[in-house]
């Protein structure tokens, strides 16, 4: 993931969908986590209620603040764990490169041929 293409350039079409799937999920799900940190902080629309509403909803202002941190903290704590799982699919899709198999044989060996044995070198019988 941090050097680049070469990481992946010899793998198999199918793992490669699945790094990318994990390094695109973890970018994504960190702007949502990020997104849902600020809306804790600022709320995600503004809020705009009388004294009565106030007083008919929540019978107090302390009983509504304490109602707005609560919502506040429970967004916290989902931009949390979203930004934690956010982190953990890159590391999951870079320890990914690391098992699959390459599909390029190794530079300067050639692939096995298979097929009925040959007599080792030397040992190789010439008519006449």
């Amino acid at each position: 993931m941090i050097k680049g293409r070469d990481t992946t350039a010899g793998l198999p079409t199918a793992w490669k969908a699945a790094v990318t799937a994990l390094v695109g999920d973890g970018l994504g799900l960190a702007l949502v986590g990020l997104w849902l940190a600020l809306a804790a902080q600022a709320g995600t629309r503004p809020l705009e209620v009388t004294l009565a509403e106030i007083h008919r909803d929540h019978v107090s202002v302390d009983h509504f603040r304490v109602t707005l941190a609560v919502r506040a903290a429970r967004k916290l704590t989902l931009a949390r764990r979203t930004v934690a799982l956010a982190l953990v699919l890159p590391f999951a899709g870079t320890a990914l490169t690391w098992w699959a198999p390459d599909t390029a044989p190794p530079s300067g060996r050639t692939p096995a041929v298979t097929g009925p044995a040959s007599p080792a070198p030397g040992n190789q019988r010439f008519p006449g």
